[in-house]
């Protein structure tokens, strides 16, 4: 599980959304940062030795837990977050869904 926060939370870190507060995402912006997110991840786990046809189920995975789990405030905080490289917050919103997202590593 640590690994696929991990993955997230570098995928975040790169993107960029100067911001001093944490205003909603607009559609444009929301596709975006989720692409951003999901070849951060895909990049992240090639780096990190999965295989590239794992590499894919893992993303696509996490990627389906959050899209079913998150609400648009929810991407617009993890965005606020990934361009402020706040990490331990990012964790934070992640954790409770950590379950689930290390349910992805399992097949």
């Amino acid at each position: 599980m640590k690994t696929i926060v991990f993955f997230l939370i570098l995928a975040i870190s790169n993107i960029s959304f100067a911001k001093e507060s944490i205003p909603e995402l607009d559609d444009k912006n929301l596709a975006t940062f989720m692409r951003g997110m999901d070849k951060g991840c895909r990049d992240q786990a090639l780096k990190n030795g999965l295989s590239e046809e794992k590499s894919n189920y893992v993303c696509n995975c996490s990627n389906k837990v959050l899209l079913d789990s998150f609400s648009r405030q929810d991407w617009s905080e993890m965005a606020f977050y990934g361009s402020n490289h706040l990490s331990y917050e990012a964790e934070k919103k992640l954790a409770p869904y950590a379950e689930k997202l290390g349910d992805c590593f399992k097949n």
